[in-house]
């Protein structure tokens, strides 16, 4: 089971519905694999974009770095070689708006968490649900300090450094950067 879906379902005891989006085949395969056993968590071979569709997808040596955009190592350099293309791959899309009523019609449920993890995309995302972004009650995004994207925002950008953000923590998941927390 992948770590965020294991801690849900260990950690924090949720029962609810999990719906992951993997738009990498192989990596797919594996979220199908780790969610066999569960009848209350459903994997989709796509990923949330600005449309409705289909959109060339970045498949970088890192697969985790994999991205809609383009990599760049202009701020932040060490991470040049996994963050670097091998294959390009065409990838099924839906915006959130799209996304959000299909499985609101589908799973009936009345709370949503969203977790983001889409490698300098996130914003793209989210301006793509404007219709259902006040039925989602939480947002959890991965965003880097250090723009790893062309096209990506900087960090302040993402957090909304004109003050109209919330309380937002931070936790370090790179061995570069100390863990702070920050109340906004």
């Amino acid at each position: 089971m992948p770590p965020f879906a294991q801690g849900l379902r260990k950690n924090a005891g949720y029962t609810g519905q999990i719906i992951s989006l993997e738009p990498l085949p192989g990596i797919y395969d594996e979220l199908v694999s780790g969610s066999s056993g569960d009848a209350k968590w459903h994997c989709r071979n796509l990923a949330l974009s600005d449309h409705s569709g289909s959109i060339k997808f970045h498949v970088m040596r890192g697969d985790q770095f994999s991205s809609f955009l383009e990599p760049s190592s202009e701020e932040f350099s060490s991470l040049q070689e996994k963050n670097s293309v091998t294959d390009t791959i065409d990838v099924q899309t839906l915006t959130l708006d799209d996304f959000y009523r299909e499985i609101k019609t589908r799973y009936n449920f009345n709370n949503c968490f969203l977790k983001l993890d889409t490698q300098g995309y996130d914003h793209i995302i989210i301006v793509s649900g404007n219709k259902v972004l006040y039925d989602i009650v939480g947002i959890q995004s991965e965003i880097a300090l250090s723009r790893l994207y062309k096209g990506a925002l900087n960090f302040l950008r993402n957090i909304g450094d004109d003050g109209s953000g919330g309380i937002f923590d931070f936790i370090n998941i790179s061995q570069q950067c100390r863990s702070f927390s920050l109340l906004h």
